[in-house]
């Protein structure tokens, strides 16, 4: 039988002092695009690319945004609004 991961809520504020967005189950798509959007626009300072984000501390941010949605957003939307955003 395999066993099911633990999943421990993730603290809202990181090292930085910057709230994460919060997502309730039910809020509707367009209150989370404008909560990522907000985000995003205070997080990425400096124009990035791709691999920038991904492999250099430019990044911090975003991991940090995907371990918060990963352990505590369970909207059904979540995924359509990153990809909107």
């Amino acid at each position: 039988m395999a066993a099911t991961p633990s999943v421990t809520p993730f603290n809202l504020e990181h090292h930085s002092g910057t709230k994460l967005p919060q997502i309730a189950k039910n809020d509707a798509f367009v209150d989370i695009v404008k909560a990522l959007s907000t985000f995003f626009v205070d997080e990425i300072r400096l124009p990035s690319t791709f691999e920038q984000l991904r492999t250099t501390s430019a990044g911090n941010e975003i991991r940090v945004l995907v371990e918060h949605l990963l352990c505590n957003v369970a909207n059904p939307a979540i995924i359509n609004a990153l990809l909107s955003v």
